[in-house]
């Protein structure tokens, strides 16, 4: 079920540094979906967020992560799709981009303690970062991740996980694109 109030605002997380987070701090709210609208790219579409809570074991940084793919937790039971353990480091592996608020919010979060929940993008528009070597990407391209939580340069290949669709051509390495994100993830086919 998607809901349509969010628990906390866009760009912010829910302990606000009010409070230290633990292991089960706010637990119910993991995994739950919500809808909001695009404000950011000017598109009015919907866009759905999926609570999640920051297990990797210290903050992250959005200056250095945001506009990356992060991947689930498996550390323990029932962390997938609730907890983010890490930058993805899977060419080709399940992940989502972290909400564009704290990209491109004017008074969003510069880190997310551990343990504190944050928006991952379920599905919708988002800007993702292009990988630093070499990109070739035409408008309608299925994207996938490369192994360092950045859109791979080329098309998703055979046995990728498409993570969504990209908006536009681009050549252009290490740059933020927008990224149609798909909510059922599935893996590319072989040409032909």
């Amino acid at each position: 079920m998607i809901e349509k109030t969010l628990p906390f605002p866009r760009g912010k997380t829910m302990a606000q540094g009010v409070v230290t987070p633990d292991d089960s701090y706010f637990e119910h709210l993991e995994g739950r979906l919500f809808e909001a609208k695009d404000t950011v790219h000017g598109t009015g579409m919907p866009v759905v967020l999926r609570v999640v809570k920051n297990d990797k074991g210290s903050a992250i940084t959005i200056s250095a992560d945001g506009e990356k793919f992060f991947k689930y937790s498996t550390t323990d039971a029932k962390d997938w799709g609730r907890r983010i353990s890490a930058i993805n480091n899977v060419a080709g592996g399940v992940a989502k981009p972290i909400d564009d608020f704290y990209t491109e919010g004017s008074d969003s979060v510069s880190s997310i303690p551990d343990d504190d929940l944050f928006y991952i993008v379920e599905q919708g528009p988002c800007y993702a970062k292009t990988e630093a070597s070499s990109v070739n990407l035409s408008a309608g391209d299925p994207i996938a991740s490369d192994n360092a939580g950045l859109v791979n340069g080329t098309a998703a290949a055979a046995g990728e996980t498409v993570l969504g669709t990209i908006d536009e051509d681009c050549t252009t390495t290490s740059t933020a694109v927008l990224v149609w994100i798909k909510g059922d993830v599935h893996k590319a086919e072989a040409a032909g």
